[in-house]
């Protein structure tokens, strides 16, 4: 958003007004930022200090790994002790909404790779260091439980297909989807992914637990092996 458009909202109709009326979705980052922030600071409007701060996607990567008011505290704009615990509250919530997983008689389906993108990618898109999960599914494609194998740098000695299906197994798994995140925010797999990719697949024919997908998060979008015809 630019400066000029910045004017026009101060001007024009509020970012409230415009939820209200049009709902939450309808609204940019920034508006929605500008909600919670409520006032600028020194010459800045609460438009301009909020568009700061969603530019380049800067708030959700300084963001993504703050965890207490103090740390908030040191991004300009937002020293003050209102603005830091309403928006470390808003996060949290948000954080909490995405790991919330259905329960109860409802299970998880997890049938394309998107809806694995979905249901981990929130959690893994900005990390820092690459992290190894394995999705375990029953015949149905239903969600038994999903764990976490390792982080760190990922090669075919962190992440071995022995700790993989003992999971699979442990679970009573009929099938397996990997996923790990690129923290360069790019999905391209390399040349260890496809190797243990290839691991992996030929451990699990051999056992009976077949690995239907191996996805790879990144910022915003992500790969698949499936997908891409290499399972």
């Amino acid at each position: 958003m630019t400066t000029q458009q910045v004017k026009e909202i101060d001007r024009g109709e509020m970012p409230r007004e415009r939820m209200e009326r049009l709902g939450a979705a309808a609204l940019s980052d920034n508006e929605l930022v500008a909600i919670l922030l409520r006032t600028g600071y020194k010459n800045k409007s609460v438009f301009e200090l909020a568009h700061e701060l969603t530019a380049n996607k800067r708030l959700y990567r300084e963001l993504a790994h703050m965890n207490t008011v103090a740390e908030i505290q040191t991004i300009k704009g937002l020293g003050g002790l209102s603005k830091s615990t309403t928006l470390l509250a808003a996060i949290e919530l948000g954080n909490r909404i995405a790991r919330h997983r259905i329960s109860g008689d409802e299970k998880t389906v997890i049938n394309r790779p998107k809806d694995v993108y979905d249901f981990l990618g929130p959690e893994l898109r900005y990390e820092n260091i690459e992290h190894f999960y394995v999705l375990l599914l029953n015949n149905r494609s239903q969600l038994i439980t999903y764990r976490e194998v390792s982080s760190g740098t990922l090669t075919g000695s962190l992440v071995h297909q022995r700790e993989v299906y003992k999971l699979a197994l442990i679970h009573n798994a009929a099938k397996i989807i990997a996923v790990h995140n690129h923290p360069s925010g790019d999905p391209s797999p390399s040349r260890d992914d496809r190797n243990i990719t290839k691991i992996l697949r030929e451990a699990g024919e051999m056992m009976g637990i077949h690995l239907i997908d191996h996805v790879i998060i990144g910022d915003g979008e992500y790969y698949s092996f499936s997908d891409n015809n290499i399972l």
